[in-house]
């Protein structure tokens, strides 16, 4: 079974930091969906955002979230890279990544990329892909909005059980 978390990226620092873990060298593949390459997909995910109005905060005193960082993180011994040999090779995670994202967010802008993870406290590996998903639907212009906390939390976990 898969786990998926999510963060906003509510910050200058926060988006920087997502942009040098994407550019990693570890990073085994990358991918995008509605993004022309994946060496621009910040600009092209800032002009979407500043085309709609979506730099700046959707309410007086609000914060501004500019996108969603997403993790889909598979168990250790469902991947290739563990020593039990699972079959969720790196083909395999990406192509689970991009059906959730077309199932979930079709008409959104994501750039992924995959991680090999390793575990400090028992030394087991495991493969995690990390979405950047930006918020302005393409179609409508809307801001994506999945209910507050636990309510989207739930509705998020839901879709992974439906996809494994």
């Amino acid at each position: 079974m898969s786990v998926i978390k999510q963060k906003g990226v509510g910050s200058a620092a926060h988006l920087r930091s997502l942009s040098r873990y994407f550019g990693d060298e570890r990073a085994l593949m990358r991918g995008t969906q509605n993004l022309s390459h994946f060496e621009n997909w910040e600009k092209e995910c800032e002009a979407t955002r500043r085309a709609y109005g979506h730099d700046e905060p959707g309410k007086a005193g609000a914060k501004t979230t500019y996108m969603y960082h997403q993790v889909i993180s598979f168990l250790p011994e469902e991947c290739s890279c563990s020593p039990k040999g699972g079959k969720m090779t790196p083909e395999a995670c990406m192509a689970f990544a991009r059906e959730w994202l077309e199932r979930n967010y079709p008409q959104y802008e994501a750039a992924f990329c995959l991680h090999e993870e390793k575990c400090k406290a028992d030394g087991t590996s495991r493969y995690s892909i990390h979405i950047a998903l930006n918020r302005t639907n393409l179609e409508t212009g809307n801001r994506l909005c999945e209910g507050l906390g636990a309510k989207g939390k739930n509705a998020r976990a839901s879709h992974m059980r439906e996809l494994d």
